[in-house]
Formats: structure tokens, sequence, C-alpha cells
């Protein structure tokens, strides 16, 4: 879950940070895996966000996108057991019109800086 994402889209020499969010200002929700392994006592905890080919908002910026669930059928759907039939037409078949995406600052590119203004469009 998050409020938004950066992404960077190629504009001649240059990559130009964007934020994306919902267009309703709602969390965003997205799909993921994770599992755990174990090493003797150390335990190894990965997680990893799914993408799939963008939709008609992201497509201008980039040709991948988070599997975004916007309604709770859809989330709950991705938790239950379900066929791999049922999640290939999941991470397929991506609704358009979810997403606000907006240019923002140069500055998102350092892990330095950690402010509010990194969500000012530019």
């Amino acid at each position: 879950m998050a409020d938004s994402f950066y992404e960077w889209h190629q504009e001649g020499m240059e990559r130009k940070p964007h934020r994306i969010q919902m267009k309703n200002q709602t969390l965003m929700i997205m799909a993921g895996v994770w599992d755990v392994w174990y090493k003797g006592d150390y335990a190894i905890k990965s997680f990893s966000i799914i993408t799939t080919p963008s939709n008609d908002d992201m497509s201008i910026i980039s040709p991948r996108m988070p599997l975004i669930f916007d309604t709770k059928e859809k989330q709950e759907k991705w938790l239950s057991d379900i066929s791999l039939t049922e999640v290939l037409d999941m991470l397929t078949n991506v609704d358009n019109d979810l997403l606000d995406i907006y240019k923002v600052s140069d500055i998102v590119n350092s892990i330095k800086y950690n402010s509010m203004d990194l969500h000012t469009a530019i």
C-alpha cells in the first residue's frame, strides 16, 4: 500500500521523474508476492511488487506499471485461492483512467532529500 510511486520517462537525453497517484487520492493497493527462506537460524525475507503492461494512463511514460487493485473485490480475489488463468487475467486486464500523473523536481533523484516538496508538481 502506498500513496504514490515515482517513474522516470526518457525525454531526449534526460530522464524526468513523475509522481503517480490515484485520481481519487485513495491509497494505492498493489499486488505483491513474499516469501521467507531460512539459512540456519537466519531468515531471509523477500517481497516483490508485481508489474504488468501499462494501462493507457501510464503508457505515455513507461511500458510497465505495478498491478493496482482499485476495488476491494480485486484485492480479495488476489488474496484468494485462484487459478493461474485467473491470475493471468488479472495481470493483463488493467483498468484505465485511474491515475493522476505529473512531473516532479529532479531532486527526487537524491536519497539524501526527504521532504513533502518531492510531491510538488512542476
